[in-house]
C-alpha cells in the first residue's frame, strides 16, 4: 500500500513538472529577496534626503536583526553582523545621507552602547569599526571611551575609528557637530604625546595624516600630529631611556610625513614650520643619544640614520622657508661614519649645530630654549 501511494505521488508529480518548478522558483526568489533585505538596507532609504516613518521603520528593523549578533560567540556570525551594519556607511547601497546618518546613528545606540568597553576583544574592535564609519554622535562617544581604554589593542582601534571619522569630515559625509571634531583632533593630539605603546603610537599617526590632503581640516590634523610628536620624543630622549627599533620605525613615519607636508605646503604657514622644525629638533636629539647607546641592533641603527637624515631634511626646509638660507646635509656622512667607526663626536657636533645652546634653533628666529632637547639629567 505504502509502495503504491509513494508511486502515485510521484506520478502526479511527473505529469504537473512546470507548476512544480515555477512554485519553486517563487519560493527562491521569496527567499533571496528576504535575505537580501536582511543583508542590505535598500538605496532609497540610504540616500533619502529625509526619511519618512516607513523607511524609519525599515532601518529599525534592520538593525534589530544584525545589532544583537554583535555579540554572538561565534567570531563568524559577529563578523556577519558587524559587515551587514557597516554596508550602508560604506557605500554598499549608494552614499549615505545626513538624514539617514542621523537615523541610523539614534537606533545604533542600544546595539553599540559600552560595546567598545567588552571582555571580548573581537566584539570591542568590531564596534569601534562601526563606530568610525558611522561619523555621528554616539559613534564619537565609542570612540572618545575607547581610546583611553587599558587594552592597546582597543586604544588602536579607537584611532582608527577617529582617523576614519576626520576623513569623513573631510569629505564631507558627517553630522559630527564642530565641537565634536575639534575634541578628537585634541584627544588624538594627547594620546599622541602620552602613549607608551609603539603600535599605538602609529595607529595615531596614520589616523592624523589620513586626512586628504587640500581639505582645511588637513593643515589641523598635520598641526595636532606635530605637536603631540614632539611632546612624545622629548620622553624618549632621556638618559634612563633605552631605544628599540619598533619605536624608532613609528618616530621616522611621523618623521617622514612632517617633511613631506613642508615639501607640499604652497603657502607659508610660519605656526607649523615652527612646530615641525621643534619636532625635528627633538629627533635629532633622540637619534643622537640612541647613536651614544651604541646599540647592537643593526636595524635600530637603519632606522635611526634614516630618522636622523629625515629630521635634518625638515630643518632644512623650514630653515629655507623662514630664513632664506640654503643649508647643506651633514647628518647623513656623519651617522655613517659613526656607525662604521664608532666615533660618535662628528655627529653629535653636527647635531648641535641645530639644538645646542649656539645652535640655529636657539637664535632668532626660532629662539628655542636648547635645554629642551637635551638628552641629560640637567635637562
Amino acid at each position: 500500500m505504502t509502495i503504491f501511494l509513494r508511486a502515485r505521488r510521484l506520478t502526479i508529480y511527473m505529469k504537473r513538472p512546470s507548476s512544480y518548478l515555477a512554485g519553486l522558483l517563487v519560493l527562491t526568489l521569496l527567499s533571496s529577496a528576504t535575505a537580501m533585505a536582511q543583508r542590505e538596507l535598500p538605496g532609497e532609504v540610504v540616500t533619502a534626503l529625509r526619511l519618512d516613518a516607513a523607511q524609519e521603520d525599515v532601518v529599525r528593523t534592520f538593525i534589530n536583526r544584525h545589532g544583537p549578533e554583535l555579540t554572538n560567540e561565534d567570531p563568524r556570525a559577529r563578523q556577519q553582523a558587524r559587515n551587514a551594519l557597516l554596508s550602508p556607511l560604506t557605500g554598499a547601497s549608494g552614499d549615505p545621507s545626513a538624514a539617514f546618518r542621523l537615523v541610523y546613528n539614534r537606533h545604533l545606540y542600544g546595539p553599540l552602547r559600552d560595546l567598545e568597553q567588552h571582555e571580548e576583544l573581537g566584539v570591542a574592535l568590531g564596534a569601534l569599526r562601526i563606530a568610525g564609519w558611522l561619523c555621528a554622535e554616539n559613534g564619537f562617544l565609542a570612540l572618545r571611551h575607547a581610546i583611553r581604554d587599558e587594552r592597546p589593542a582597543v586604544r588602536y582601534g579607537a584611532a582608527r575609528g577617529m582617523g576614519r571619522s576626520l576623513r569623513l569630515v573631510a569629505e564631507g559625509r558627517s553630522v559630527l557637530p564642530g565641537q565634536r571634531i575639534d575634541e578628537a583632533l585634541e584627544l588624538l593630539q594627547r594620546r599622541l604625546a602620552e602613549e607608551s605603546n609603539v603600535q599605538v603610537l602609529d595607529g595615531v599617526t596614520l589616523a592624523l595624516a589620513s586626512v586628504p590632503e587640500g581639505d582645511a581640516l588637513r593643515g589641523r590634523a598635520m598641526s595636532a600630529l606635530v605637536r603631540g610628536a614632539a611632546t612624545q620624543i622629548a620622553r624618549r630622549h632621556t638618559p634612563e631611556h633605552v631605544s628599540a627599533d619598533a619605536e624608532a620605525m613609528a618616530l621616522l613615519r611621523v618623521m617622514t610625513y612632517t617633511r613631506d607636508e613642508l615639501t607640499r605646503a604652497v603657502a607659508v604657514d610660519r605656526a607649523f614650520t615652527l612646530d615641525a622644525m621643534t619636532l625635528a629638533g627633538h629627533a635629532l636629539a633622540y637619534c643622537l643619544m640612541t647613536l651614544e647607546q651604541d646599540p647592537e641592533d643593526d636595524m635600530l641603527r637603519q632606522h635611526v640614520q634614516s630618522l636622523a637624515v629625515t629630521a635634518e631634511a625638515t630643518l632644512i626646509l623650514g630653515h629655507v622657508v623662514l630664513s632664506n638660507e640654503q643649508l647643506n646635509e651633514q647628518v647623513r656622512v656623519a651617522f655613517e661614519r659613526a656607525a662604521n667607526r664608532g666615533a660618535t663626536q662628528a655627529a653629535r657636533n653636527v647635531v648641535m649645530e641645530w639644538i645646542g645652546p649656539e645652535g640655529r634653533l636657539a637664535r632668532p628666529p626660532y629662539n628655542i630654549d636648547p635645554d629642551r632637547f637635551r638628552t641629560d639629567a640637567a635637562r
